[in-house]
């Protein structure tokens, strides 16, 4: 195995939301230059040209070229996000992977996981997302895109593909995302294909939602079925904050969301609920008490807290959004480590508090971008105008801090647009 070698293109497939395939979530399509990397968007190809899955990682000219590099010892520029992150804290998704799936070459190429997006239909338009994930940000886009140009303005999307039980005779591991998963019709027909292929017994399933659906007795009937089920809760706030951050959403409907798949979990010992924030600047300040409320909230519903998966997502990108232009990191890590240090929190909790910090404390003050940090507060005004939100009144920890700037700077939208 090379150093620069990675499990996925050799046993994963990506499917995205209008079936286009790509090596891996994380795989950059250019680079700092805005050059193509090894694997051009526009060129990706659809699932549904190739006759299995498998083909699609042994034809594939793309998965060619990036296997041959990976097996040269090569670094692969699409996968530069991984590189970075090794050389900040010493592992990444590659390393992981890696782990989970060994070592394979050209001869011994199988399709073992891949991850699902079966279309952007989503019910919610939440400010860390875009069309590109969500049908309901489209309106929005199509008056802020003028002046947000890393806005993608798409449209509805639909990965169609007519899948075979034959496609997945060797696949030990399904992610299902979205758009929002449990909405989507396919969602329900997809199960049941994945039933009568008679493997469920030997096959994990990974399904990210947006806690907005309350599950349905025939749902947890299905999922039941399979060897493992990890339901991921992407829940980025404690009532306000959430409704503000994952626009649409109701808090009451999140609350009973989570709290029904909790008395899943109890009934179904295959069923396991994960914890799936993203950390971005807009709930920096309210980390803890949303811990304090998944944790109090398993208490209530189970009597203790299980050890339990905790993945997250740390935003970087667009930069507006990040942590990384944070001009109070230092303090905020400080308060964060307190915080974790007088509570006794399982692991993965204490993890994720972990890299929070870590990210915190890697901000270099000098390289703090007030150009980025003013159309943070410009991007922020204008959502709230289209949407009839308020900032300060959502999230008052954030705006005091940013209060010099929320009272300097307008929105860069005409006021009639909303």
């Amino acid at each position: 195995m090379t150093k620069t070698y990675c499990s996925l293109p050799f046993s994963h497939l990506y499917i995205t939301t209008d079936g286009s395939v790509q090596p891996c979530c994380r795989f950059r399509f250019t680079n700092e230059e805005g050059i193509d990397t090894e694997w051009s968007k526009s060129e990706a190809p659809k699932v549904a040209e190739f006759k299995t899955l498998d083909n699609v990682l042994k034809d594939n000219p793309r998965h060619k070229i990036i296997q041959d590099k990976m097996l040269a010892g090569e670094k692969v520029e699409g996968c530069r996000s991984c590189y970075i992150e090794e050389e900040k804290t010493g592992s990444s998704m590659r390393t992981s992977e890696n782990e989970q799936w060994g070592d394979f070459n050209r001869d011994t190429i199988s399709t073992k996981s891949i991850e699902i997006t079966f279309g952007n239909y989503c019910n919610l338009a939440c400010r860390i997302c875009c069309s590109e994930l969500s049908t309901s940000w489209l309106e929005d886009e199509k008056k802020l895109v003028k002046d947000y140009p890393f806005l993608p303005v798409s449209k509805r999307k639909n990965a169609d593909k007519d899948w075979k039980t034959e496609d997945f005779s060797t696949v030990k591991q399904i992610k299902i995302t979205g758009g929002e998963p449990l909405l989507h019709p396919d969602f329900t027909k997809f199960l049941d294909m994945l039933i009568s292929t008679d493997r469920t017994d030997d096959i994990n399933l990974m399904i990210y939602t947006n806690s907005s659906t309350i599950p349905k007795s025939h749902l947890i009937e299905r999922l039941s079925k399979f060897k493992n089920v990890k339901l991921y809760l992407s829940i980025d706030g404690f009532g306000k904050v959430q409704e503000y951050i994952r626009h649409k959403s109701n808090w009451d409907i999140t609350e009973k969301t989570y709290e029904a798949w909790l008395n899943a979990e109890l009934e179904y010992p295959n069923i396991v609920v994960c914890f799936s924030p993203t950390i971005s600047l807009f709930n920096i300040m309210y980390v803890e008490e949303l811990i304090d409320w998944w944790i109090e909230t398993r208490m209530r519903i189970h009597g203790e807290v299980k050890p339990h998966a905790v993945t997250y997502n740390i935003m970087n990108n667009p930069r507006l959004m990040s942590i990384h232009d944070f001009h109070k990191s230092k303090e905020r890590a400080d308060e964060l480590e307190e915080y974790k240090n007088s509570n006794d929190f399982i692991p993965n909790i204490e993890d994720l508090i972990n890299v929070v910090i870590e990210n915190l404390r890697n901000v270099d003050d000098s390289s703090i971008d007030n150009s980025v940090r003013k159309e943070f507060v410009q991007y922020t005004k204008d959502l709230d105008m289209l949407r009839k939100q308020d900032v300060k009144h959502s999230l008052p920890k954030l705006y005091e801090l940013y209060e010099d700037l929320f009272t300097k700077y307008e929105g860069k939208l005409d006021k009639v647009l909303s």
